[in-house]
């Protein structure tokens, strides 16, 4: 038992003594390997230390256009359908008024036109006012008169014309009236079917129901959240690389 400590002990001894040996012979040949290499030089430059801050954000387009109409009533057929190109002044769909708003229009058409009729007949009468008047055949006062009939005749005509201007583009024939685009663009959302109600924009109850959105896709903007703790490292006009997951 003796003799087999003794042969433990002479192993241990001979493996400390060589863990020892190859360390001293590693860090020899490392410190040659060291003392042999040649020294490398960079050149020191002024310049920007540069900072990137990577957020994510959503594409949209710079100027979007709400069209509404200006009669309520049923969206009976569409002329155009989301991503169509649109040109101002299109017809986009037709619409069939409500009782209320086809009263309105008749209403303001018959006024112009007894309006138009009032006028034609004061500007008659004020002519053949002036040769009576030329003949001593009536008084000054029945000519000023005349005169100022012609006046408030033509005040109520175009008081009447103004009002029918307002809704010109919904008098067309048949049954329905156009609803136009008001500006040039792709059409990226369609906001009722056909079938549906639609209210106008022209009464005093609502701002009237969206038929569809428009938008210049020539011109895009990022929206971005930004943290707070990101916010001074912004400024007006920096430069920014833009990523996009998938063109539409």
């Amino acid at each position: 038992m003796r003799k087999k400590w003794i042969i433990i002990i002479e192993i241990v001894v001979i493996l400390i003594v060589a863990v020892w040996g190859l360390g001293r012979c590693g860090k020899a040949a490392m410190g040659k390997a060291f003392l042999n290499m040649e020294p490398q030089t960079h050149t020191v430059n002024r310049g920007d230390i540069e900072s990137r801050i990577e957020i994510t954000g959503e594409v949209q387009p710079q100027t979007v256009v709400s069209i509404k109409s200006k009669v309520s009533g049923k969206i009976v057929k569409f002329y155009v359908a989301e991503n169509d190109y649109v040109r101002q002044g299109q017809i986009i769909a037709d619409i069939e008024p409500d009782y209320n708003q086809a009263n309105t229009l008749f209403s303001t058409k018959a006024q112009l036109e007894r309006a138009e009729l009032r006028l034609e007949n004061a500007r008659k009468d004020l002519a053949d006012k002036e040769v009576l008047l030329q003949n001593e055949y009536i008084s000054q006062e029945m000519y000023d008169a005349a005169a100022d009939a012609l006046t408030t005749a033509l005040i109520e005509y175009k008081q009447a014309s103004n009002q029918y201007e307002m809704i010109r583009e919904l008098d067309v024939p048949g049954k329905v009236t156009h609803v136009f685009a008001t500006a040039s663009g792709v059409v990226i959302e369609r906001k009722v079917n056909e079938g549906e109600m639609v209210q106008s924009s022209m009464n005093s109850f609502g701002e009237g129901t969206v038929v569809m959105k428009i938008a210049d896709l020539s011109k895009m903007i990022v929206q971005s959240n930004i943290n707070e703790v990101d916010i001074a490292k912004f400024s007006l006009g920096q430069h920014a690389d833009i990523s996009l997951d998938a063109l539409p």
